[in-house]
């Protein structure tokens, strides 16, 4: 969104007065895009639970309206969620412009050439790409698609590996924590999320949210915190003492900012 040029200029200028109204212009339309990043997640999300489209192995999903700008970092989030490449098309007078984000071991690139035939062009590489096409294409690239990432990686998403950046307390995870964690950003294939381990938590319940996720409360040493586990209503109720890996991913509504927590993974001591 916007012009490199103005953050730029920030970064060169040695007029105080003037780069703080650069830099309130730049705060400003960070908001802006967060709030359209915000609701474009929203709709992508009812598309997945309308559809249901959970079991499919690759997400293709369309909206009027969606902002150019911001359907990347979407995907990118949609596929982290849900371990499968994502493909995000904005819709405008027929046509479409899409944003698509992949998995490891599935080559981006070589699966949107093999749906070239729906498209009017493309580019990227293995983890990352952008093409345009017809709007009335978008069903023939959702099957073109999936049949590629078949052919490459058979019918079933591989079990995604996790990589332990650090052990801590919940008792960490605070405002503070939630600050350092904005100066890593942005996080994707080259500067993958942290993930934490916190070793002996009390699971203190759990419920379903949205017929396939489970949301848990989590507890040590007198800190309770609420984590959401993606598609694994099946382990439902949950409880006990547990070993758990913890993601966190920024949230922004309505002009606040929180830190929400992922259950990634856990198992028994």
């Amino acid at each position: 969104m916007g012009q490199a040029r103005c953050a730029l200029e920030l970064l060169l200028s040695d007029d105080l007065a003037q780069a703080r109204i650069q830099a309130r212009y730049l705060h400003n339309l960070n908001r802006q895009r967060q709030a359209l990043e915000a609701e474009v997640l929203k709709q992508a999300e009812s598309m997945i639970r309308r559809r249901g489209l959970a079991a499919r192995s690759v997400l293709v999903l369309a909206g009027e309206g969606w902002h150019p700008g911001v359907i990347g970092i979407v995907a990118a989030r949609l596929a982290e969620e849900h371990h499968r490449p994502v493909a995000l098309v904005s819709l405008e007078n027929g046509r479409g412009r899409g944003s698509a984000r992949s998995i490891e071991g599935f080559h981006l690139f070589k699966g949107l050439a093999a749906c070239r035939r729906a498209l009017h062009k493309y580019g990227g590489h293995a983890a990352a790409a952008g093409f345009e096409l017809a709007a009335d294409q978008v069903a023939a690239l959702q099957d073109l698609l999936e049949q590629a990432f078949h052919t490459q990686m058979g019918h079933e998403p591989p079990r995604p590996a996790l990589k332990v950046d650090a052990q801590i307390e919940l008792q960490e995870l605070d405002r503070a924590f939630n600050r350092h964690l904005e100066t890593l950003r942005p996080f994707g294939p080259g500067n993958p999320a942290p993930v934490m381990v916190c070793l002996g938590v009390q699971c203190l319940g759990s419920r379903v949210v949205g017929q396939r996720h489970l949301k848990v409360q989590i507890a040590q040493g007198g800190n309770v915190l609420e984590a959401i586990a993606f598609d694994q209503a099946a382990h439902h109720p949950l409880e006990g003492t547990l070993d758990v890996a913890l993601g966190t991913r920024i949230s922004h509504y309505q002009g606040r900012t929180s830190l929400d927590l992922r259950l990634l993974d856990w198992g028994r001591p």
